[in-house]
C-alpha cells in the first residue's frame, strides 16, 4: 500500500476524502461503491490468489510479474459476477503465450477467489478461433498488459 497525503492507494482503488474511484484496467477512473480487494483475503489477511502456483504456470521468464500483473488485473472482481471482465487478462495472457491455458480445476486452485463458473470459464476461455471477446478487447488488454510488464522489468 503506498500512502500519499491524504490519498491511499490500494490496488488499482483509490480513497481520497470517503470518495472512492477505481481505475479500471485501462486507467480510465470508474465510480466505486465499495472497495473489493478485502474479497480477495481470507480473515488473516493474507491473498487468496496463490500467486506461487500462478508463477509456476508461466511459460518463461518474468514470473513473478506476470502473476503480480494477473492478480493487479483481476482483484477487483473478486466476489462479482463478471467472468467475462475478470478472465479477459488470463485470457490475453494465454494468447501472448506468456502463461499457459489451465484446466478449470487448476485454475480454481490458483484464482479461487473468483467467482467464475466452469461453464462461464469454459465460454471465455476457449481456443483463440471461438473467442467471445471482440478483436479490440484484446488488443487493447494485451497493449496494457504488455506496457505493464515492460514497466515493471525496466
Amino acid at each position: 500500500m503506498n500512502i500519499i497525503g491524504p490519498v491511499t492507494i490500494q490496488g488499482d482503488v483509490i480513497e481520497s476524502g470517503g470518495t472512492k474511484t477505481v481505475n479500471n484496467y485501462f486507467g480510465e477512473k470508474r465510480s466505486k461503491e465499495e472497495d473489493t480487494s478485502k474479497e480477495c483475503q481470507t480473515s488473516n489477511g493474507t491473498d487468496v490468489f496463490d500467486r506461487a502456483k500462478i508463477e509456476s504456470y508461466v511459460v518463461e521468464g518474468h514470473s513473478h510479474e506476470v502473476a503480480e500483473i494477473l492478480i493487479d488485473l483481476m482483484t477487483p472482481f473478486c466476489g462479482k459476477n463478471k467472468p467475462k471482465d475478470a478472465l479477459l487478462p488470463l485470457y490475453c495472457a494465454c494468447e501472448l503465450n506468456w502463461i499457459r491455458r489451465l484446466s478449470y480445476d487448476v485454475f480454481t486452485q490458483s484464482f479461487g477467489a473468483l467467482a467464475v463458473s466452469k461453464t462461464s470459464y469454459s465460454e471465455y476461455m476457449p481456443k483463440k478461433e471461438n473467442s467471445n471477446y471482440n478483436q479490440e478487447e484484446i488488443d487493447r488488454m494485451s497493449e496494457t498488459i504488455t506496457a505493464r510488464l515492460n514497466e515493471k522489468i525496466k
